[in-house]
């Protein structure tokens, strides 16, 4: 079993939701709501997708909606068990 480092999936959310936001990863707080970047359904999808695809581990499509936060995602994700 592999474990997930926070730090890691905390910057490269950063960088995914600056991508799909179309701003500077800079500008993006872990803490705060993605909603309030823009994150809609087809994107909080599109970002699930990308977890599964980068940390090889299956994740709800909720994710997002369950996680609201980059901090909260990087917490599930690393709470989990992966293979």
């Amino acid at each position: 079993m592999t474990s997930i480092d926070r730090n890691m999936v905390i910057a490269w959310l950063t960088e995914r939701v600056a991508f799909y936001v179309e701003r500077d990863p800079a500008e993006i707080e872990p803490d705060k709501n993605l909603m309030t970047y823009g994150i809609d359904s087809i994107y909080a999808l599109g970002i699930a997708g990308d977890v599964e695809e980068k940390f090889g581990t299956p994740v709800d499509a909720t994710l997002v909606w369950d996680n609201p936060t980059i901090d909260a995602i990087a917490t599930a994700l690393t709470a989990a068990p992966t293979k």
